[in-house]
């Protein structure tokens, strides 16, 4: 539990900084993705892009134009945290996880 804690502590220090407007983000589509990026795009498209439209604001936070690092997406993803609800190994794979942030990353690195 205390462990937890000092995570979902970090993941608010991390996004204090960031913007919650629903701010759409105005970058072209990737140019070049690798087959895993591409599987990600997929992936994010099933699971995520109904409460984060496109990584933007949504239902759910932008994900896209924050700082929040990858190892805390994927422990939102499997505790969930606020509105967003927890996913389980059973409904998201660990390997789809990864391939989500791979993809949410390649999105953030592109709008540089």
């Amino acid at each position: 539990m205390g462990g937890r804690l000092i995570l979902i502590v970090i993941i608010i220090f991390l996004s204090w900084g960031c913007s919650s407007k629903k701010e759409a983000y105005t970058k072209q589509p990737l140019a070049e993705m690798s087959q895993e990026v591409e599987e990600g795009k997929v992936l994010f498209h099933k699971y995520c892009n109904s409460c984060h439209p496109n990584g933007t604001a949504g239902l759910g936070a932008p994900i896209v134009t924050t700082s929040i690092p990858g190892f805390a997406i994927r422990y939102q993803v499997r505790n969930g945290l606020g509105e967003m609800p927890a996913f389980s190994e059973e409904k998201i794979s660990d390997k789809e996880v990864d391939k989500i942030v791979d993809y949410i990353q390649a999105l953030r690195d592109e709008g540089k």
